[in-house]
């Protein structure tokens, strides 16, 4: 056998290895456990309408996730109440989602739901450390501002007074214009 012959003969038979799961590889294995999300939604300061709730029905953001685990076999936990954090075991979560604004720890909120205990943030932070996904959606950069801010909103902070949920995400909210409206064509 000449090097041509085996090259292509360890390909083909690398490939057929690779492949062997599919398309079985490309979707969840139907014994296998549900991943878990939770899904975050406290607002201190300014409460999205995206994350606000209508009684006991689940805000529009809160039902499209939802959905979207029922389509994709995924289980979400959606929540308001900051004390979640400390009552549910945050490893069975296998990431979170934050569509979140403030201050989490703050006792005053938009949706008058119990705060995030400052331990809490901490036991947060480490489990994304220790390799548990993390989503930040639309506002996640507005919250746990770093000392100061508003007022040092436009000044680059070093990292290490950046507070640690800021440095996590790689980047903090400093405002934006005003809202204005717009079309929008979808042609494909």
């Amino acid at each position: 056998m000449n090097r041509r012959e085996l090259l292509a003969r360890s390909g083909a038979a690398a490939l057929t290895l690779g492949l062997s799961r599919f398309p079985l590889g490309w979707t969840a294995e139907a014994d296998a456990p549900k991943r878990r999300i939770l899904m975050y939604t406290r607002s201190e300061g300014y409460q999205h309408d995206v994350v606000k709730r209508q009684g006991d029905k689940l805000s529009l953001a809160e039902q499209i996730v939802t959905d979207l685990g029922k389509k994709h076999k995924f289980e979400v936990k959606c929540a308001k109440d900051g004390r979640v954090f400390v009552n549910d075991d945050l490893s069975k979560y296998d990431a979170f989602l934050f569509e979140t604004q403030g201050n989490l720890s703050a006792e005053k909120s938009q949706d008058d739901e119990a705060p995030m205990p400052k331990e809490s943030k901490t036991a947060l932070l480490k489990a994304i450390a220790d390799g548990k996904g993390f989503v930040g959606c639309h506002c996640a950069a507005d919250t746990f501002h770093t000392a100061g801010y508003p007022k040092n909103r436009w000044q680059w902070q070093e990292e290490d007074k950046r507070d640690p949920y800021i440095r996590m995400i790689g980047g903090e909210f400093s405002g934006h214009g005003a809202q204005q409206k717009a079309w929008m064509r979808a042609v494909d």
